[in-house]
């Protein structure tokens, strides 16, 4: 083998360094077999340098090609692992910068090399080096993370998750509905308005609309055969009934929208609050990205149990429009309108449930009197 270590070299050319690094090996991670067959072969080999020199060299080389000299990476691993890495350390200053010896020579050391031995150096450049080192690694971190909030933000304000749940607050999360409450009345109502229109014999008239208006004998839904002969009564008590029918349908699409606002609302909240358990780690680690790194690190290894479950939760969507569009002015774009988390038919409010209760009780009372001839006498 050719002699190739020489007197009076630069510390760099006697491998100084490399010396440093076997030193501290124990400071870095050495993470295949590969790694550390050649870790014990420098460690073997470094005592002979002036016969194993390009061995050294070689081996050295070959573990810093290696050297995962990301930090932030090391930290969070954002991007994933690499194959091509295995050699590691959470320590910033043991981080590998280039570096040049006063001949000339390019080498790659660690900055800590550099920091206890500055008198051969530029220790100013050197460390403007070291730190923007590290600074490039943060805004790379940086960057992911962002890329990932921002993604967050389209899903809960882009996409109208933020407002639909405010909108969903403002009724105490469904709370105000009082489904189960309201179910009952309206099955107490239909159970009265059934009676009432076999009663005034409703649906007869309404396929025979021209016999309510007939004196003839003949005629099956004439009101001197339903309602005692009373023709202005007998259409007053249709048009009650025809009313109340008329709000039963109102009331049963009401308690239709309450159920199915109930069920999808419920279910974005619920969903959000999936998100939320996410977020909160993921947020923590983005804090902890900006705030920099001044010491030793530990890893962080949200990238498969929290950062890739947020993206594929927010990469979900929602249509909270009513189909209907809003108003515009003249040149502009119509803007969809949101949906109401309320009943959208102002009567299902205006005239409640209860209240018109009472109102199919008193014209049940009024039909049964006016279409039976022993209740007309009592009447």
């Amino acid at each position: 083998m050719r002699y190739k270590y020489v007197s009076h070299l630069t510390d760099l050319k006697d491998l100084k360094h490399i010396e440093w690094f076997v030193l501290h090996s124990q400071e870095y991670e050495f993470a295949t077999d590969r790694a550390r067959t050649l870790r014990d072969r420098l460690q073997k080999n470094i005592h002979k340098k002036n016969i194993l020199y390009s061995e050294i060299v070689t081996d050295y080389e070959e573990l810093v090609r290696h050297f995962d000299n990301d930090l932030y990476h090391y930290q969070f691993e954002l991007t994933g692992e690499d194959p091509d890495k295995w050699l590691f350390s959470n320590i910033p200053v043991n981080y590998f910068v280039p570096a040049e010896d006063k001949d000339g020579g390019q080498y790659t050391v660690p900055y800590q090399y550099i920091v206890e031995n500055r008198i051969n150096y530029d220790f100013v450049e050197m460390s403007k080096r070291h730190t923007q080192l590290l600074s490039d690694s943060q805004k790379r971190a940086e960057s992911t993370f962002q890329a990932v909030q921002d993604h967050y933000m389209r899903y809960w304000v882009g996409g109208g998750v933020r407002d639909a749940l405010d909108r969903y607050q403002g009724i105490r999360y469904g709370s105000d509905y009082h489904i189960l409450r309201t179910v009952l009345l309206f099955v107490l109502y239909n159970i009265l308005l059934g009676i009432a229109l076999q009663e005034s014999q409703f649906i007869g008239i309404l396929t025979h609309p021209w016999q309510l208006i007939s004196t003839e004998a003949t005629a099956q839904f004439a009101p001197y055969n339903l309602f005692t002969g009373h023709r202005v009564l007998g259409i007053i008590a249709f048009l009650l009934v025809l009313y109340f029918v008329f709000m039963d349908a109102v009331y049963a699409y009401g308690i239709y929208y309450m159920i199915y606002m109930k069920q999808k609302y419920g279910m974005v909240k619920k969903y959000h609050e999936e998100v939320l358990r996410l977020l909160e780690p993921f947020q923590k680690d983005f804090e902890q990205c900006r705030k920099g790194i001044t010491g030793p690190v530990s890893k962080i290894r949200n990238r498969d149990s929290v950062y890739i479950p947020l993206i594929r939760k927010v990469s979900r969507g929602y249509d909270f429009t009513s189909g209907k569009m809003a108003p515009a002015e003249k040149g502009e774009t119509p803007q969809p309108l949101l949906q109401s988390v309320r009943v959208p038919v102002p009567g299902f409010y205006t005239r409640p449930i209860h209240k018109c209760l009472i109102g199919l009780v008193i014209a049940l009372i009024f039909i049964t009197a006016i279409c039976n001839p022993y209740n007309m006498i009592l009447f």
